[in-house]
Order: C-alpha cells, then structure tokens, then sequence
C-alpha cells in the first residue's frame, strides 16, 4: 500500500521544521531548554559534580546541547528530499507513513511554500464561483458595468470601506448609499463584496432587493419565512438594493427590524443598504402608511442604521 500524500502531512512538516530551527537556534546560543537531557548528562556528569559552581551552569548547557544534537541528527536521518515542481526547488519532506503502510512514502510534488499558494488559491476559486452562483447579477455589476463610475469620490469611499480599526476595533458594520438611481451605488457595492469575498476576508455574500423582500408575506403564508430570514440573518456580508421600494406591512416591519436587530446587535455582521431616500423623515414615511406602531418601528430602523452604518451620499457631487 501506498501512502497517499494529505495536507495533514504538511502539517506535520512544518511542525519538524519549526522544531529544528528552535533546536538549531538553542544550540548556538547555548541557553536551557526543556528537552531531556539524561543521555548527555551521563557522559558530563563526573565532570558537572566535581566543577567549581561557576562552572556548572556552562557544563550543564553543554549537555543539553550535545542531546539537541544527537535529536538534529536523528531527525536528518529520517529526511526524504524532493524537488517541487512549481517552483523547482529542493525541498524536505517528513512523512509519517501510517503503520501498514511502507516505510518509505510517496513524497509530494509541492513543497510548503508552493502547497500553500495553490490551496490559497483554489479556496478562492470557490468563493468565487459560490460569488457567482448564489448572486445572478453580479456578473452584470461586476463586468458588464466597468469603466469609470458615476461618482468616483463615493465609489472609492466604498470600496475602501473597512470594518475594523488597526487596533482590532469595530469601527462601523457596513454602509448605507443614499441617491438618485443610475449613480453607481448598488455596483460600488458589488465591488466591495468581491473585493472581500476574493481577499478571504469574508466567505459569504448574498444580495436581495425589494422584489425578493415584497415576497416576505407570501414566505408568512407558506411557512418558509423562518428559513428566507434566517438566510439574511446569518450570511456574513448582506447586501439590501432598493431598500425604500419594499411594500411595508406591519409584518415586513416587523421582520426588518428583527433583520436588523439581529445582524448589527447579536451577530455583528455587516449590512450594506442602497436606497434613494435621504432625509430620515422621508424614511420613516415609507412605514407610516399602514399604522403608528409601523411608522415608530421605521424610525427604529432609522436610528439603528445611523449608530452601527456609515452613510454616503451619492447626490454629492465633488467640485
């Protein structure tokens, strides 16, 4: 039987190599360790016992430094070297065969460095291809719309958005465009969420609009509206277009404030929302027209997406 290589062996590689350059590195310093030096030791010990005081620390060094050695040497002794054929360099391989398996296994074709770069680059690939596949129009906003964009200045402030400080801080969960249509809002958005999803900052994007929104009664009626919201609850970038075209019902308000609740308050992912309304009355408008409660709820909202978002207005054009 023949050893199959797995990333699990890399693991393992790495773990060998760190732990030959701590030994290497003790060895020229010369300082203690925590390796067993019992082996060493006898061969020093006559001379350790009968040494002046001063003495016996270098001694005792000495001895765990010879016993660092004969583990260097043990542990070259098992090296299989390769050449990796990506790169073309030699590299050392540390297999650990499995029992029934023969004591020479297969070595792989990649060294660590190269594994690395390509596991980096597939697991892009497929978030990328799940980019594509779980949002249909991204392939129009992320190609079909390239070129210079309307609004350069509010563009580069989106695609720049950053979540989190240098300090490690959360600074701001996600973004609210404000604008006339045809500005480049809801393509600066993809933009980001590509940038991203490519970078391997965030895994998952999903884009819904009004139309996928104004379905939330008929989910209510069928009973598959636990599963759509939980959705928008737990995917880790969300992007809502078209926010201010939604029908607003109570119970739509009342499922986008949960919506919002729960992303921006327990799970701290980030929103990002295009709407062309600017002003907060205007907002709050858009629930009014069915009940009060509707209309404080709308206001809610309001207030929730002006502490935890940035807003940018894409009306402004820079002079």
């Amino acid at each position: 039987m023949i050893k199959r290589w797995t990333p699990a062996d890399y693991v393992n590689a790495e773990a060998v190599e760190h732990r030959l350059a701590s030994i290497e590195q003790s060895i020229k310093a010369a300082t203690p360790t925590d390796q067993p030096v019992t082996p060493a030791l006898r061969d020093y010990s006559p001379r350790w016992l009968h040494a002046p005081a001063e003495d016996r620390q270098r001694l005792l060094d000495e001895a765990k430094a010879a016993a660092l050695k004969r583990q260097v040497e043990v542990i070259r002794q098992t090296r299989a070297t390769s050449t990796c054929s990506a790169c073309k360099r030699g590299f050392v391989f540390y297999g650990q065969p499995h029992p029934e398996c023969p004591p020479t296994p297969t070595t792989p074709s990649l060294c660590l460095k190269c594994y690395r770069e390509e596991k980096d680059r597939r697991e892009r690939e497929e978030r990328l291809d799940e980019f594509s596949e779980t949002n249909p129009l991204s392939h129009h906003y992320l190609h079909e719309q390239e070129g210079a964009p309307p609004r350069p200045a509010q563009y580069d402030t989106v695609v720049n958005w950053k979540g989190w400080s240098e300090d490690g801080d959360r600074i701001s969960l996600g973004l609210v465009l404000v604008g006339d249509s045809f500005t480049g809002k809801t393509t600066a958005c993809y933009h980001l969420a590509h940038k991203l999803v490519e970078s391997g900052e965030y895994y998952s994007f999903l884009a819904v609009n009004s139309g996928h929104l104004n379905t939330i009664p008929e989910k209510v009626l069928d009973r598959s509206i636990g599963e759509f919201m939980e959705r928008l609850q737990t995917t880790e970038l969300l992007l809502i277009d078209d926010l201010d075209k939604v029908r607003i019902t109570p119970r739509v308000a009342s499922e986008l404030w949960t919506l919002f609740e729960v992303r921006l308050r327990e799970h701290r992912l980030p929103i990002f929302i295009t709407l062309n309304t600017r002003t907060k009355r205007d907002f709050v408008r858009l629930f009014s027209g069915r009940d009060a409660d509707s209309a404080k709820v709308g206001e809610s909202i309001y207030n929730r997406l002006r502490q935890a978002c940035q807003f940018i207005d894409f009306d402004m054009v820079a002079t």
